[in-house]
């Protein structure tokens, strides 16, 4: 990691977020990691559960886990 940048990315395994997490607090710096996430969904008693699945299941698979 280039010690020039203010902020660090990265998205993997807790075992990289602890890797990196380290490096850039050695340097005081700044990170932002998502980390070995399942993608968790919370849905209500009350919910509507045929739009709760179908929510759930573009969040996982529509967009590659990202949201």
């Amino acid at each position: 990691m280039d010690k020039r940048s203010d902020i660090v990315s990265a998205t993997g395994s807790t075992e990289i977020g602890r890797t990196v997490g380290g490096e850039v607090a050695r340097r005081f710096g700044r990170s932002i990691l998502e980390l070995g996430g399942n993608n968790a969904g919370i849905v209500s008693h009350t919910a509507n559960r045929d739009l709760a699945l179908r929510g759930i299941l573009f969040s996982a698979v529509g967009t590659a886990c990202q949201r």
